[in-house]
């Protein structure tokens, strides 16, 4: 989807149309909650969830974040066409955390950090349990971070899930225990949360 609008000034007309067209775009590609969203206005920075109309009016009033380009909150993926084209596309979890992992891999990181870097690359090749080729173990802890993240949940009910899925999953599964251990394959990948 062209993106330009969001370099003009709010009051334009283009910038109108613009808001207009993210929100439709959000509306056929991303689920909302409770009829909210997560609000991209500079004031709110994808941090608040807010109703379509309150989105609107924020984006008029505060502008969009400048470096918002890939809406990852409003239903765009990095190999996701926008929604003008119509073939479908099989969107591999393994392969963006891959790319991640690579751009992680960059020399000066891997020489400055490579207890961690290895620890990142282990994570990211070792399966959920085994059999499983659906999720590795830092792909489904980045799934369940993203969901804690978007559905505001705390720590503790955070952990209660955790808890959970572990009783449901095989015996020799590497999920984490609980919130801390997740906090912990994610801490050097750079998410703090």
């Amino acid at each position: 989807m062209d993106q330009s609008w969001m370099k003009e000034s709010c009051i334009s007309d283009e910038y109108g149309n613009g808001v207009e067209k993210f929100l439709h775009f959000n509306e056929l590609n991303a689920p909302c909650l409770c009829e909210k969203i997560f609000c991209p206005c500079v004031k709110c920075g994808n941090g608040r969830h807010q109703s379509i109309n309150d989105i609107r009016s924020h984006l008029i009033c505060h502008g969009i974040i400048p470096n918002y380009t890939k809406w990852i909150w409003h239903g765009e993926f990095p190999d996701k066409p926008s929604f003008f084209h119509t073939e479908i596309v099989d969107i591999d979890m393994g392969c963006r955390i891959e790319d991640m992992i690579r751009d992680l891999g960059q020399d000066g990181f891997q020489q400055a950090h490579a207890p961690l870097y290895e620890k990142i690359e282990n994570d990211s090749k070792k399966s959920l349990y085994f059999g499983c080729i659906a999720f590795t173990r830092l792909s489904e802890v980045l799934a369940l971070v993203n969901l804690k993240a978007r559905f505001g949940w705390s720590d503790k009910s955070f952990t209660e899930l955790l808890v959970l899925l572990k009783k449901l999953l095989p015996e020799d599964n590497t999920l984490p225990k609980n919130h801390y251990e997740a906090k912990k394959i994610l801490c050097p990948v750079g998410m703090k949360y």
